[in-house]
């Protein structure tokens, strides 16, 4: 996917279709931290990005960069998705057309899973771009979150249903043995 991205971005900065970034990247094996490495083919510089996060708790600080973050875990936030925001410290240059640069956060244990998102980044001239596709930690679905529960309920359902049958069954008759007998005349 990455080679097929590079490829796009190519054809798009040879085509003149806009300003052309990518954005490659996303969890480390054990799924703390994330980077990304964000690659300037357009003719100006980007003076700001913006990736979504959620459970984010310490974003890696990166020179020349001003940084900023909403739903920071550990700070009053990390109930919804948030920003890190990174923007150029010096107006009118940051990430300079054809470089690339690195950026990181380190993610809160519990509740958030890689999925693709979409970044956002500004040019010195003040148009945006987003870009689609990028690994970003973000929230658990509610089915996933919810799925022991529904499973343990389905279980218990189960159990209730079968005990009840087997009760039935028991006599011929289809009382279950709770029920009194009535007396026979002879």
């Amino acid at each position: 996917m990455p080679v097929l991205s590079a490829w796009v971005v190519a054809a798009c900065a040879c085509l003149g279709a806009g300003p052309a970034v990518s954005v490659e990247g996303g969890s480390s094996e054990d799924g703390h931290s994330y980077t990304w490495t964000v690659r300037n083919s357009a003719a100006q510089a980007i003076t700001y990005i913006e990736f979504p996060h959620y459970h984010g708790d310490l974003p890696v600080e990166v020179r020349g960069w001003k940084l900023e973050m909403t739903e920071q875990v550990g700070v009053g936030g990390g109930g919804r998705v948030g920003k890190l925001m990174y923007t150029a410290e010096v107006p009118h240059q940051g990430l300079a057309p054809g470089r690339a640069e690195t950026f990181g956060l380190r993610v809160a244990p519990a509740g958030a899973v890689e999925k693709a998102a979409v970044v956002r980044v500004r040019f010195a001239d003040g148009t945006e771009s987003q870009i689609a596709g990028v690994l970003c930690p973000m929230p658990e679905s509610w089915l996933s979150r919810n799925a022991p529960l529904i499973g343990l309920g389905a279980c218990f359902v189960l159990f209730i249903a079968i005990a009840r049958s087997r009760r039935r069954r028991g006599r011929p008759d289809g009382r279950s043995s709770n029920e009194s007998t009535p007396p026979q005349n002879a």
